[in-house]
């Protein structure tokens, strides 16, 4: 059964036999003025980090990464220039900004690179400790933020990869600078939107949707009737019904996706992607799913946002030296922080890998790739209004350093996409001078805070001895 209008918009959310509840997108139908208004003006923000640096032109490296020259960018331009990694983001190159000049406040104080620009890409922040045991002294830009918006609720923390013991978790940090665990299954991660991620009435028994699960029952299944009694309410518009249709359709997919339903008389296409993805099932961590993995954790963000279930997110990427070993143009490349060190070895020793920067600059392409397709996921949802779920996104692709060797700590690559709510200027390549990241995480923090309609800026995030100021190139 649904519950009442109001109920239904405050949940948003349908509960069907077992416990089983399904969390939905903002429908206009049920909104109040003022309720609308604030559903179009929600920032969502996710923030993915990769590691072991990228080629930008330095050690005599070419600049294969940034756009040859600062200023606006196009699809076109983008796309004329594909030897350079942003190349693959060309068909979202007005939703943009790229932003040079960012550097690590502090360097490296504990005696690893890698700790060091982990520990710091969120939090701008002194260190504790020492090598890869080192971290922050206070919390990570996606837990203020979610303090800020979604008070009592953590940022939905997620992990691609194996975790080895080095650095496993190294990107969200609490309030004491303690590490925030992500959550590497696809699987898991998704079984908590349903649990952590709506609430559970009294009585309601997770393990009870798992066993109709496991019984190969979808979640639309199992509330068909709920869905088909919401589906012909009279006063749900165009755009609710489509925006309902895009929810459905994008669980059944993630569902698929994930080996979690065998739905028969599948088109051949969809077949086709089941057989690609069911083997991620208890394999997540292997390297031949990580490409598929990251995807799926990708998506699953999307949907959360879409669902209004969370609206801060991360993603890290492999472990702080990241060991994934990828496949590039067809090639078994060795494990990546070998590739970035352009040895076989994780020190300067060891027999040296003679296309490692072409390795490497094909590992820095498949990364372009998945900040791809989150922004084709993001911009599959519509907002209230009828606007991309993308436009009141605050998306950061990030690195946790900024070359191979010597993974240097100054202009960490730094690509933000979707506006904000208006916030930033985008199709734009720009050049920060020479400024500390606590700089640009404050002005990313006040974009999801409310960007334009923020009461003061926030300037105030990181080391207290750090400038308090906005990146304001990057400003609309």
């Amino acid at each position: 059964m649904i519950r009442r209008t109001v109920d239904l918009y405050r949940r948003r959310l349908l509960q069907g036999a077992g416990g089983v509840v399904f969390g939905l997108p903002a429908l206009e139908a049920f909104m109040t003025k003022e309720a609308h208004a604030q559903a179009a003006t929600k920032i969502y923000t996710v923030f993915m980090q990769q590691q072991n640096g990228c080629i930008q032109g330095t050690s005599g490296d070419s600049q294969l990464f940034w756009p040859s020259a600062v200023g606006p960018i196009t699809k076109a331009s983008l796309a004329a220039e594909a030897d350079k990694t942003v190349s693959e983001l060309a068909d979202h190159a007005d939703k943009l900004l790229m932003i040079r000049g960012i550097n690590w406040p502090f360097g490296d104080t504990v005696g690893c690179g890698h700790s060091s620009g982990c520990n710091l890409s969120l939090t701008a922040s002194k260190l504790k400790g020492s090598s890869n045991r080192s971290t922050p002294t206070s919390m990570s830009a996606d837990v203020r933020i979610a303090n800020m918006v979604q008070p009592g609720k953590e940022p939905f923390t997620l992990y691609a990869g194996r975790k080895a013991g080095f650095l496993d978790d190294a990107f969200s940090y609490t309030a004491t600078g303690s590490v925030g665990a992500g959550e590497n299954n696809p699987l898991n991660a998704y079984n908590r939107l349903f649990t952590n991620g709506a609430p559970m009435p009294p009585g309601g028994m997770p393990p009870d949707m798992m066993k109709q699960i496991a019984r190969r029952k979808s979640i639309n299944d199992l509330l068909s009737a709920q869905i088909q009694t919401l589906m012909n309410r009279p006063e749900l518009s165009k755009l609710d019904r489509d925006r309902l249709n895009v929810h459905f359709q994008s669980v059944r997919e993630l569902e698929v996706g994930m080996g979690s339903v065998m739905p028969p008389g599948m088109p051949p296409s969809a077949q086709a992607m089941v057989a690609a993805m069911t083997a991620v099932n208890g394999k997540h961590t292997t390297d031949a799913n990580m490409e598929t993995v990251v995807k799926l954790q990708l998506e699953l963000i999307a949907f959360t946002f879409a669902a209004d279930m969370n609206r801060v997110a991360t993603l890290q990427v492999g472990e702080g030296n990241d060991h994934t070993r990828y496949m590039v143009n067809g090639v078994l490349a060795p494990p990546f922080h070998y590739v970035s060190h352009r040895v076989m070895s994780d020190g300067g020793g060891g027999t040296a890998i003679p296309n490692a920067v072409e390795l490497h600059h094909g590992i820095d392409l498949i990364h372009a790739r998945y900040f791809k397709h989150l922004l084709d996921k993001l911009s599959q949802f519509t907002l209230p209004d009828g606007r991309p779920l993308l436009d009141n996104t605050v998306a950061v692709w990030l690195n946790s350093l900024a070359t191979g060797p010597p993974h240097g700590m100054n202009n960490v690559p730094h690509i933000v996409a979707g506006s904000g709510g208006g916030f930033f200027k985008l199709g734009q390549y720009i050049n920060a001078g020479t400024v500390t990241n606590n700089v640009f995480l404050n002005t990313v923090i006040t974009a999801a805070v409310g960007g334009k309609s923020a009461p003061l800026p926030v300037t105030d995030f990181g080391d207290a001895s750090l400038k308090k100021e906005l990146i304001t190139g990057m400003l609309a």
